[in-house]
């Protein structure tokens, strides 16, 4: 009950906050972001292939 009472507590404003959030503004700053996370992650994959191969050849 400790565990189970402030977890509904918060998934309970997380829902509302995320049902009164959402409109066209924020759809498109999650696109955003979701484009922006998914640049990095190719360069850090890059940059890691990019390093390792630099370190083989050394």
């Amino acid at each position: 009950l400790a565990f189970i009472l402030p977890f509904g507590v918060l998934v309970k404003y997380a829902i509302v906050y995320a049902y009164e959030a959402r409109n066209a503004a924020f759809f498109n700053y999650a696109w955003q972001r979701f484009k922006v996370d998914i640049v990095v992650s190719i360069a850090t994959i890059l940059l890691r292939l990019l390093v390792l191969f630099y370190k083989r050849c050394a």
